[in-house]
């Protein structure tokens, strides 16, 4: 399920690229191949299978998360606790979806507007480009991962390579961005988590995601890399020459 976390984004990446129709087809390939591989339980105890591989009120154990141990377990195993985080997540996709992955498209409403005037026609206006469709995908993978319920140590694995790039989408000083990098990665590496080693990971995660909605959310360039690119390329041209 936690490829699942990517998909928001990947919906927003879909139909600015492609169009509704085709972010309609794609989203048919992706239900197919999900079936398709699922079709041998499906077809022995379809109720069973979906219960258990999408259940999504299960309840995970207090002493093995890494994150969210500052609050106390019964609040952890709560039902609203949980309906709680639910809700920040999905608020806070409709956020970066209504102001920050549309911005350069005049807002999200006029992408929306275009796609659904003509659905087989790219909606975005704004070019989509490898930095675009790399921090969409990576920023709603980690809005899922702050509002996670629980994480396991496993779960590091799904986002660490993702860090270094993630926080040179944000505008925060190069000291700030490496104590980012180094507060997750000292957060992980404590077994079993303490109060202070989770809070330190939400931090960390927290700091990121925001630095990202005020910075770079939209896959734009820093202004040091725009203009460095020309003087980058004169220089390959002269050492041509």
């Amino acid at each position: 399920m936690s490829v699942l976390l990517f998909l928001p984004g990947l919906l927003v990446v879909l139909f600015k690229r492609c169009g509704l129709t085709a972010t309609l087809y794609h989203l048919f390939i992706i239900a197919s191949t999900q079936v398709l591989m699922a079709f041998p339980f499906l077809r022995e105890n379809p109720w069973s299978y979906l219960h258990c591989a999408f259940d999504l009120s299960r309840v995970f154990l207090y002493k093995w998360t890494v994150n969210w141990r500052i609050v106390d377990e019964e609040t952890f195993l709560s039902p609203k606790w949980a309906k709680g985080l639910l809700v920040g997540h999905v608020s806070t996709l409709i956020a970066f979806g209504l102001s920050r992955w549309c911005r350069g498209d005049g807002g999200v409403w006029s992408v929306l507007r275009k796609g659904f005037r003509r659905p087989s026609a790219p909606a975005g206006l704004a070019p989509i480009s490898q930095n675009f469709v790399a921090t969409t995908l990576f920023t709603s993978n980690l809005i899922g991962i702050l509002f996670a319920r629980s994480l396991h140590y496993q779960f590091y694995a799904w986002y660490a390579q993702q860090l270094p790039y993630l926080t040179f989408r944000t505008r925060y000083p190069v000291i700030l961005k490496l104590a980012i990098l180094l507060a997750i990665e000292y957060a992980w590496n404590i077994f079993p988590s303490t109060p202070r080693s989770s809070g330190l990971l939400l931090l960390g995660n927290a700091l990121l995601l925001l630095g990202i909605g005020f910075g770079h959310a939209d896959g734009t360039l820093p202004a040091y890399q725009m203009k460095s690119g020309p003087q980058v390329k004169s220089a390959s041209a002269a050492n041509m020459q």
